[in-house]
C-alpha cells in the first residue's frame, strides 16, 4: 500500500461522507418545509376563522350598542336642552 492509494482512500471517504452529508440535509430541509406548509395553512384557517368570528361580534354586539349609546346619548342632550331652558326662566 502506498501512499497514492491512501490519498484516493482519503478523497473518497470524504466525498461519500460529504455526499451523505448534503442528502442528510436535503431530507432535514423538505421534511421542515413540510411542516412548515402545514403549519402555514392551519394558521390561514385560524385567521380566517377569527375573522369571521369579529365580524359576526361586529354585528351582532357592536352595531346594537352603538345604536343604543346614540339613543342615549340623545336622550341625554335633549334633557339637558330642556333642563338649561328651566334653569334660564327661573
Amino acid at each position: 500500500m502506498t501512499i497514492e492509494w491512501f490519498r484516493d482512500l482519503v478523497i473518497v471517504i470524504f466525498g461519500l461522507v460529504t455526499t451523505l452529508a448534503v442528502l442528510s440535509l436535503l431530507v432535514m430541509a423538505i421534511i421542515a418545509f413540510v411542516k412548515i406548509k402545514y403549519i402555514m395553512n392551519a394558521a390561514q384557517k385560524i385567521s380566517g376563522d377569527v375573522k369571521d368570528i369579529s365580524a359576526c361580534v361586529k354585528e351582532e354586539v357592536v352595531k346594537p350598542l352603538a345604536q343604543v349609546a346614540s339613543v342615549v346619548q340623545g336622550i341625554r342632550q335633549a334633557a339637558g336642552m330642556f333642563g338649561s331652558r328651566k334653569k334660564k326662566e327661573d
